[in-house]
């Protein structure tokens, strides 16, 4: 159980992250421990898929191109899905950017 948690949390924030955790508070550690453990059992029950959604956003930028628009929504930007009473969120990320309508990409000089 306690590799598991170790991995959970690692995943969930950066790889060492967990070690350090149990390193300056070890109490704490070993308390959210029991709570994963506990839960760890409902978790078990349930299956885990890999669902793609396509989310459509729509922004307004100060940059002057929209790839500079996107490189910092991808290196920076965050989205929140939060769990609900039967789904529990595991991993979010951001698989592909494209563009509709571009209106801001330069494509060279016109004559």
């Amino acid at each position: 159980m306690l590799e598991a948690f170790i991995e959970f949390l690692d995943h969930l924030y950066y790889e060492g992250y967990a070690a350090k955790f149990e390193e300056q508070n070890p109490n704490i550690f070993s308390r959210q421990l029991a709570e994963f453990a506990k839960n760890y059992s409902i978790l078990k029950k349930m299956k885990r898929e890999v669902i793609y959604l396509l989310v459509r956003v729509e922004v307004e930028s100060e940059h002057k191109n929209t790839g500079d628009t996107i490189q910092e929504i991808e290196n920076e930007g965050r989205f929140i899905l939060p769990n609900t009473k039967n789904v529990r969120i595991w991993d979010a990320e951001i698989l592909l950017t494209r563009v509709r309508n571009p209106k801001h990409i330069p494509y060279g000089t016109q004559h």
